[in-house]
């Protein structure tokens, strides 16, 4: 099993890459993802992948929001 860290989860890229890894989930641990600005994807992203461990976000600001949502989550 690969364990992976997606940088850039919420562009087209990072979607399908997504995809990928929910496919094929005895193959990929999916622990990190990046969304940059787009805090509204990660909802979705967490519960689709429950092994996430780790999310970082472009603004201090929204990281301080998401900790307080998400306290079994190391945000950056």
């Amino acid at each position: 099993m690969r364990t992976i860290c997606l940088l850039g989860a919420s562009g087209n890229i990072g979607s399908q890459s997504l995809d990928v890894i929910e496919a094929d989930p005895a193959s990929f641990c999916l622990k990190a993802i990046s969304v940059g600005h787009h805090v509204e994807k990660i909802p979705d992203i967490l519960k689709r992948f429950p092994t996430i461990a780790f999310v970082a976000v472009q603004e201090y600001e929204d990281a301080e929001k998401l900790k307080v949502q998400y306290p079994n989550i190391k945000v950056y």
